[in-house]
C-alpha cells in the first residue's frame, strides 16, 4: 500500500497525463484519467491536516503501465477505457 496526500495523488496523475500527451500527441485529460486510476484507491483517511489516500500499489502500477504503453484507441480496444 502507498500512502499519499490528495495533492501527491493529483500530481502523479497529472505527470502520467503529460507524459502520455508528449508520447501519443493525443490523450485523455488528467481529470478523465483520474476516474480510471481511482480504482486503485483503497481507503481515504481524513485528518485534521490533510486527507490521505491509501492506494493499492499493485493496481496502480498495472494501470500506470497500461496507460504509459498504449494509446487511447488501443486502451479502448482492450476494454480498459470506455
Amino acid at each position: 500500500m502507498i500512502y499519499l496526500t490528495e495533492k501527491q495523488w493529483d500530481n502523479r496523475i497529472k505527470t502520467i497525463a503529460t507524459k502520455r500527451l508528449r508520447k501519443f500527441r493525443k490523450a485523455l485529460t488528467a481529470t478523465s484519467m483520474g476516474w480510471y486510476f481511482n480504482k486503485a484507491v483503497v481507503e481515504i483517511q481524513s485528518g485534521s491536516r490533510d486527507t490521505v489516500l491509501v492506494v493499492n500499489e499493485v493496481i496502480y502500477k498495472e494501470l500506470r503501465a497500461l496507460f504509459m504503453n498504449y494509446s487511447d484507441d488501443e486502451l479502448r480496444e482492450r476494454g480498459v477505457i470506455v
